[in-house]
């Protein structure tokens, strides 16, 4: 008789063994290796059609449209599939696909009987991924660095998913009714993944946040726009000055703020995208690998958190000698600290702008006192030239919201600078004809303790000297303490009424002769209250680098008798109030005698590249007797002016550049894998990662003969599945699920294989199937899925991609992975089997005396004996209450589940170890001593 045919269920596998009874004389020594070195060889191809899996569960989760966001008034770009349902469905399926799939083929392949693998494989893949991964990735984080759990609330339901999913498995098992599960007990199994993903989506929307402490990072509950190729200009430039806004640098290059881009506003790495930086074969899996540092300077440096502060810190601090801050700046945002990402990046920006400033020249002595420049009167004042400017010819009185390109942006006043330490308390003064003086108001502003003395000087205007005023220049003085004066200007009455007239006074340092501030004085012919209007109806202000102030001039005219004044508020055109610029509302009161008022808006950095926005001011219910021109837009009802803001010219030029960085970016993260030929080409290649330079040009050492030798042998191992399932549509096809069922199909023919290979392994060793479950196959399939969690560990500032998706998969792996063939199972004998069926069941749990448990099932039933998988299940509940409570443990004391302390860390991993090798004792003992 057979080895296979001694082992349960009886008979041959789908498709092994190759060579039927010849094998059984070969020498059992020999059919051991060659069985572990075919299974060693299957798991190759597991791996190999599992990265397309991957690839097309990234390419599906990536995908974007364009929705509206009520708060901006825009359509953003945002990515469709939320990342916790991603992680907890496709990502987790594609994790775990092989372990699912081995338990829902085993039952197919007993006819409805269950198996051994499976349910084995799914708790020893658990406990595999639980201990052994969250150990490795432990020890990832270099020393003294911590990474925590940012999503606390969506962890712990993950986690307590992941404990509860064993717990329920002992019950059904062993309570309600034992060794058989009924339909009700499949479907409740089933059912519960729909509930762990509610009750995940809840948290991830913080829903449930009053139950957890609020010590992660808070995401913005906003549509987040997406940072790749096809983002929009305008979506890249509103971007490009939040940033640009936040380190309050507008010196830095493209790459630079690509860079910062990256790190602010990319999507999070998905585990489909850690998986796929740790494919390249020779990293750290071969000697022939390259070191980590030349890892982290190509493959990682996409990623977006450790490479890009790196990649800033190389550029901005090569050759400051500053290195300390920024580097360890750099380290506490690796290492996850909560708010460490924005001080690390404000903390390497401002290396560089240390720098810049060194550079530049130092002002001189004068400089330091008085200002360069004209334009440094009060907040309202006009600021004039030390020639007078032609007067802005008015616009035509109906202005509409269609205005022409060719209207010039208005003369507006500069807000003053806080250097000048004088200046007039008005931008402008009216007096009525026959005045015999005007007095000016002076307003010191700093140094009050100390004396100052400045100079004054008329200056004509459409009023001539000696003939409408007394020319007049001298000193003003300042006692200490005095922070007010005047300055008195005599006029004269010789011009018969007719034209009003204006001259202009001027405020000089007198050691420099530079202008501080500047008064205009008008006469005017009459007292009457006078009409309103704006100095301008149409204002286009360039959107600076920060948030700005624009002043708007309300101008009184025929008349300045009296106090008059109107109300005004702003209105939304294509601006919008709180995201294009503030909404303002309020009274604008002239005194009398006062001729212009000053209205400021403040206009947000919003970041616009092509796009032009406007917004309404609108004057209303006049007081004091003044009135609206009936001519003018608005009527004589108000009076209206339109603020246009458009984008900086510079924009433009900047947002290609960034654009062509991260492109350029994107494509190195990204293969080229459009087209079955990419995917052949790269499956020909021995190692692609020495086929090219890397990011900079820089050339790597190549590998020895001994380690060249080691890539073709692998290489050549595997080429086999790499062209067999280069045949599986490339991802981007039909939006990437072409690629999703091939592969899943060809992880199913594989998996099929791998039962077929484990069952007669175990066979020809003598030990039972749940053995070479717990051990053999729940290593093979969890190997890759290892590599990944430990890059995401060392790549990630947060520890969510490398453990906290482990809790969440273990969930799904007995939710789907039991849950699904227990489901259909019991359907199947519910239903009715067939005879042969039937007869089998009665064989094996019938008969004349029948244990209690089988006795209510004459008819069929789906039969999984608790025995020792209850009892491995059983410690692996122990062992997984026990590595959470270790997490938040460390969490409590160093401040985060990975890294910490040198000798805690391995202490800690240590311990994990230790506790996988108890589960794989205890429970490989239990089941060889049940056999």
């Amino acid at each position: 008789m057979s080895d296979w045919e001694l082992c349960e269920p009886g008979g041959a596998g789908i498709v092994l063994p190759l060579f039927g009874d010849a094998e059984q004389d070969w020498p059992r020594a020999l059919r051991i290796v060659l069985y572990l070195l075919g299974l060693a060889w299957l798991f190759q191809g597991v791996g190999v059609v599992c990265d397309s899996f991957m690839d097309s569960i990234e390419q599906i989760t990536s995908r974007k449209e364009r929705r509206f966001d009520r708060q901006r008034d825009r359509y953003v770009t945002v990515v469709v599939w939320n990342a916790t349902m991603a992680n907890l469905t496709l990502m987790a399926l594609g994790s775990s696909a092989p372990e699912i799939l081995l338990s829902v083929i085993e039952t197919f392949s007993l006819e409805f009987f269950s198996g051994k693998l499976g349910p084995s494989t799914i708790v020893g893949s658990a406990a595999f991924n639980l201990l052994v991964i969250t150990a490795i990735c432990i020890v990832a984080i270099p020393d003294n660095e911590v990474r925590h759990i940012n999503e606390t609330s969506v962890y712990a339901v993950t986690a307590t998913f992941s404990v509860f999913a064993y717990a329920w498995t002992v019950f059904v098992l062993k309570i309600t009714s034992p060794n058989v599960i009924e339909l009700w007990e499949g479907v409740a199994t089933f059912l519960m993944l729909p509930l762990l993903l509610v009750l995940a989506y809840a948290a991830d929307k913080g829903h449930l946040d009053k139950f957890f402490s609020k010590t992660g990072v808070q995401q913005p509950t906003e549509p987040k726009a997406v940072l790749d190729p096809g983002i929009s200009r305008e979506d890249l430039a509103e971007l490009e000055a939040k940033v640009r806004q936040t380190h309050s640098a507008e010196n830095l290059s493209s790459r630079q703020v690509a860079k910062l881009l990256q790190f602010y506003y990319a999507q999070p790495t998905t585990r489909a995208g850690y998986r796929r930086m740790s494919r390249v074969r020779t990293k750290e899996r071969l000697p022939g690998g390259r070191t980590a540092e030349q890892q982290n300077s190509t493959t990682f440096k996409k990623n977006r958190v450790v490479p890009v502060m790196e990649g800033i810190k190389e550029e901005m601090v090569a050759g400051t000698g500053e290195t300390g801050d920024a580097a360890a700046a750099a380290s506490r945002l690796a290492a996850g600290t909560p708010d460490s990402s924005k001080e690390a990046a404000q903390t390497v920006l401002d290396v560089k702008e240390q720098d810049a400033a060194g550079q530049r020249r130092a002002p001189d002595a004068s400089s330091a006192a008085w200002p360069q420049q004209a334009g440094t009167g009060e907040a309202g004042e006009a600021i004039c030239p030390p020639a007078p400017l032609p007067p802005q010819p008015p616009l035509p009185g109906h202005a509409t919201p269609a205005l022409p390109e060719e209207v010039e942006p208005p003369q507006l006043p500069r807000r003053p600078s806080m250097a000048s330490p004088v200046g007039f308390e008005l931008q402008r003064v009216a007096v009525i004809w026959g005045t015999r003086a005007v007095r000016l108001g002076v307003t010191r502003r700093e140094a009050l303790d100390d004396p100052l003395s400045v100079a004054f000087r008329t200056r004509e205007g459409t009023a001539k000297a000696s003939i409408d005023f007394v020319p007049t220049e001298g000193r003003l003085e300042f006692a200490p303490s005095q922070g007010e004066g005047h300055i008195l200007i005599e006029l004269t009455a010789t011009r018969p009424s007719g034209e009003n007239q204006e001259f202009h006074v001027d405020l000089l340092n007198p050691e420099t002769d530079l202008l501080l501030s500047t008064v205009s004085v008008v006469s005017l012919v009459d007292d009457e209250p006078g009409m309103l209007q704006f100095q301008n109806t149409a204002i286009k202000v360039v959107e600076g680098a920060e948030d700005s102030e624009v002043d708007i001039v309300v101008e009184r005219c025929d008349g300045c008798g009296g106090k008059v004044g109107c109300k005004y508020h702003t209105e939304d055109c294509s601006a919008v109030a709180g995201v294009d610029y503030e909404a303002a509302e309020g009274v604008v009161e002239l005194e009398a005698h006062q001729t212009s008022a000053t209205i400021t808006l403040k206009i947000k950095r919003r970041g616009r590249c092509e796009r032009t926005d406007m917004l309404r001011l609108v004057l209303s219910d006049p007081i004091g007797g003044a009135r609206f021109d009936p001519r003018g837009d608005g009527g004589s009802e108000s009076c209206i002016a339109y603020v246009i803001i458009e984008p900086n010219k510079e924009q433009s030029a900047r947002i290609n550049g960034i654009l062509e960085v991260i492109s350029s970016n994107w494509q190195k993260a990204h293969p080229n894998h459009s087209s079955w030929r990419a995917k052949f080409v790269e499956a020909l290649q021995v190692d692609p990662s020495y086929e090219s330079d890397g990011e900079d040009g820089e050339q790597y050492e190549s590998p020895s003969p001994w380690e060249r030798f080691l890539m073709w042998f692998t290489h050549i191992l595997t080429l086999p599945w790499k062209l067999l399932f280069a045949l599986v549509p490339p991802p981007g096809y039909c939006g990437g699920w072409a690629c999703f069922f091939a592969s899943l199909f060809g992880i199913g023919c594989v998996t099929a294989v791998v039962k077929d290979m484990a069952g007669l392994l175990g066979c020809v060793m003598r030990i039972p199937d749940e053995v070479t479950a717990i051990t053999l196959v729940a290593l093979g399939t969890s190997l890759p899925d290892t590599f990944a969690s430990k890059t995401a560990a060392m790549q990630d500032p947060f520890a969510d991609a490398s453990i906290g998706n482990v809790t969440g998969s273990n969930s799904v792996n007995v939710f789907l992975g039991l849950g699904l063939p227990w489901m259909i199972g019991s359907l199947y004998w519910v239903i009715g089997g067939t005879d042969a069926g039937v007869a089998e069941w009665n064989r094996r749990y019938g008969g004349s005396n029948p244990p209690s448990w089988a006795r209510d099932f004459q008819s069929g039933a789906l039969v999984v004996e608790a025995g020792s998988l209850t009892f491995c299940v059983m410690v692996f509940t122990c062992c997984a209450f026990a590595c959470i409570l270790m997490l938040w443990i460390r969490r409590v004391t160093v401040g985060g589940e990975l890294g910490g302390p040198v000798r805690l860390k391995y202490a800690c991993a240590a311990f994990l170890l230790l506790l996988w090798v108890l589960f794989v004792g205890l429970s490989s003992f239990e089941m060889l001593r049940a056999k």
